[in-house]
């Protein structure tokens, strides 16, 4: 009798541990984690120490956004299509999001038993409430948005103040609430979107002295932009310690929606072809990736195809990116980019084959451009043959009108 009863005392306090350590519940279904930053660029890793600490895995160094703009590179990491394959190709574009909603990354993993979860911000114009997502909480900080689709500037008002609380951290104690009060039975989707660093640049006031490595050419611009990212250096240290032993089993991803030029090639902002706007590194952890440093040419049309592998879901439609987890290896691939305001002028439409140390781009009106060397200075397309002028022009056509499996092929030179 007295076994007995302590075989069922052992029991029970064995279930009440169970149910109160938050371990990772269902291991061939890791959380994923998603921490979106607004315009950040290549050297802005250099604030986020604390993020590279906790993250670890793999580095990106080669991490290209297809379209570098924020609506239309929000759009290809939930459906994980390029531009013309999404439709959402301009910031003004963004209520168009809905025709597509109904098949994302979120409605494939709501599906597939996560609970999802956003907070912050989401895209410009998009007005409704996106399916798929169990918690939906986007409008934090948001920028009041014109009607053209343009953030208004309102000296930061909007994107970095609540009332009286920042915008960082308030999206920041949203995203640990929604973890802590997640099932600890059930995986957890979470996609954080930031505001910081977009300019007009509000650091938090306990950052605003804070010292941080400015790019020389415009230091009071990068410096104030780089301060408001120690305030997401914050955040994820916060989000890591609610999710206690889960956090070193999930797959998570810190990336920006597109880089920001500070002078170089003598502009400022995005919606353009060099690589301060275009070329970003991304820092990933998950299960296949591997730790250390992968320099394949990889971009924002094979964030969904990881997530989704790594979930074990599957969307509707066919993607243009792949799995990261996978072997593989392209040659070149599509940037595209149609005519946007930005910094106070507009943009040339343009396409673009990125490779790695090089850049193919014919922008609108003007002769085609071949840069080989690393500022990306020295226009090498006038020494070009004709054969190898048709050879690229061949080549962008056929990345430009590409779709799922002729994404794959068209990334590749041709014979």
């Amino acid at each position: 009798m007295f076994k007995s009863i302590l075989i069922c005392v052992l029991t029970a306090l064995l279930s009440l541990a169970m149910v109160a350590v938050p371990t990772q519940a269902v291991p061939d279904r890791p959380d994923i984690i998603v921490i979106l930053t607004d315009d950040m660029r290549a050297d802005d890793w250099q604030v986020l120490t604390e993020t590279e600490r906790l993250v670890g895995g793999m580095w990106y160094p080669n991490f290209i956004y297809t379209t570098p703009l924020c609506c239309p590179t929000r759009a290809t990491i939930q459906r994980g299509q390029y531009a013309h394959n999404t439709g959402i190709r301009t910031n003004q574009d963004g209520h168009l999001f809905s025709d597509l909603d109904d098949d994302t990354i979120a409605t494939a993993l709501n599906a597939a038993g996560y609970r999802t979860v956003y907070i912050g911000k989401f895209m410009n114009d998009y007005r409704s409430r996106a399916p798929g997502w169990d918690v939906w909480e986007t409008r934090l900080g948001n920028p009041e948005v014109d009607d053209a689709g343009e953030d208004k500037d309102d000296g930061g008002e909007g994107k970095y103040w609540v009332g009286d609380d920042y915008s960082t951290d308030v999206i920041r104690n949203r995203a640990v609430g929604a973890i802590t009060q997640s099932p600890t039975d059930q995986p957890i989707f979470l996609f954080v979107g930031v505001h910081a660093p977009h300019t007009p640049a509000v650091p938090a006031p306990r950052h605003q002295d804070a010292d941080v490595a400015a790019t020389p050419t415009r230091k009071d611009l990068d410096g104030q932009r780089k301060r408001t990212l120690l305030a997401v250096d914050e955040a994820v240290v916060a989000i890591a310690e609610a999710m206690g032993p889960r956090w070193e089993e999930a797959c998570v991803f810190v990336l920006s929606d597109n880089g920001y030029l500070v002078g170089e090639h003598e502009t400022t902002g995005k919606s353009d072809w060099w690589d301060g706007a275009t070329r970003v590194p991304l820092r990933s952890r998950c299960p296949g990736l591997g730790s250390g440093t992968d320099t394949r040419l990889v971009g924002t049309i094979d964030v969904a195809p990881t997530i989704l592998r790594a979930a074990g879901a599957t969307m509707q439609h066919e993607l243009d990116g792949r799995a990261l987890q996978d072997a593989w290896d392209r040659e070149g691939i599509l940037v595209e980019s149609w005519d946007e305001k930005n910094a106070g002028r507009i943009r040339l439409a343009f396409s673009a084959i990125k490779g790695k140390g090089w850049l193919n781009v014919e922008a609108e009106g003007t002769t085609p451009q071949l840069y080989r060397d690393p500022a990306e200075l020295v226009d090498s397309y006038p020494t070009l043959t004709e054969p190898e002028r048709a050879m690229y022009a061949e080549w962008l056509a056929a990345l430009e009108a590409c779709a799922a499996e002729a994404c794959r092929a068209a990334e590749q030179r041709p014979e």
